[in-house]
């Protein structure tokens, strides 16, 4: 594991391809000093940072201990994410998203005032990822999120994204399949046809957040909600809801993965090389081929 504390760190961007963190001053004090926070800026609001393994974390109040377990738990998730899918850690051709920022804000307070100010992002939920433009060279991809309870929201499941988007899904966030057009990316596309990418997406974030320790979903799973072929029509507006979008991609997801791997890694080498409309014309040809075995599976979930 390599980090760096910074203090008063500025964000990190880049110049001709190279990363800098600039006015950034080193830190060796075992403690650090509780910031001014200046809301006006995002370098005010978040005037410490961290670097983690190339991820830059900028917050304003945790301490040392609580920012070395965010550095420890974004580093095991990353190791996850890659033994699952075999990525080889190699990013999808024309991704630059070689740079991720991930910022805390103190409180659920502060998140609702400032996020939106500060990343023109919604801030009824629980914290978010930003791609942005990742063929372009210049671009710096972000976390939005805060503390509460003593611990970062969403951290793991928002990191997924991050890796998913990087390692698995070719283009942008608005190249991809779904339905969703509303703030950070206001995505101007024309919806796509079924089958989407929803399920895949959100179920591995909450695959590599949770593996198999969710209870929530244990207990949902029960009611049998959905068969496998619907949900892979699902997406944010049609075909959504918290419930399908989260705990049954989550399902579905696992499902593949336990039982199917063989699907899976087909899918993720459409989906790598950008052959989306390769990847809808195999899961159509799936149709309702795994229905009863899923509804079967479900049932032995403990």
């Amino acid at each position: 594991m390599y980090f760096v504390k910074i203090k008063n760190a500025r964000l990190l961007f880049k110049i001709g391809g190279v990363n800098v963190a600039a006015l950034a001053l080193l830190s060796c004090a075992s403690t650090a000093p509780t910031p001014t926070i200046d809301p006006n800026t995002i370098t005010g609001a978040l005037p410490l940072s961290k670097i983690c393994n190339g991820v830059v974390i900028n917050y304003n109040n945790l301490d040392d201990n609580e920012i070395d377990k965010v550095c420890d738990t974004l580093t095991a998730a990353n190791i996850n994410f890659h033994q699952r899918l075999n990525s080889l850690n190699r990013p999808v051709f024309n991704d630059h998203n070689d740079t991720l920022n991930v910022n805390i804000y103190g409180s659920r307070v502060q998140f609702v005032k400032l996020a939106n100010v500060h990343f023109n992002v919604p801030t009824d939920n629980s914290g978010l990822y930003i791609e942005g433009k990742s063929g372009q060279h210049t671009n710096i991809s972000n976390i939005v999120t805060y503390v509460e309870n003593g611990s970062v929201k969403n951290l793991v499941h928002e990191y997924a994204h991050y890796l998913d988007g990087r390692f698995n899904l070719f283009g942008d966030y608005c190249q991809g399949l779904h339905d969703d057009h509303s703030a950070p990316n206001f995505c101007q596309r024309e919806t796509p046809a079924y089958p989407h990418l929803v399920w895949w997406s959100e179920g591995l974030a909450e695959i590599i957040t949770f593996g198999k320790n969710n209870p929530k979903a244990i207990v949902i799973a029960k009611e049998k909600s959905y068969r496998l072929s619907d949900l892979f029509n699902t997406s944010y507006n049609r075909n959504g809801g918290n419930e399908r979008v989260y705990i049954y991609s989550y399902l579905a997801v696992r499902f593949m993965l336990e039982n199917h791997k063989n699907r899976v890694d087909r899918v993720m080498n459409l989906v790598r090389a950008g052959e989306y409309e390769a990847y809808q014309e195999m899961v159509r040809s799936w149709g309702r081929s795994m229905d009863q075995d899923f509804s079967k599976w479900l049932t032995t979930l403990r």
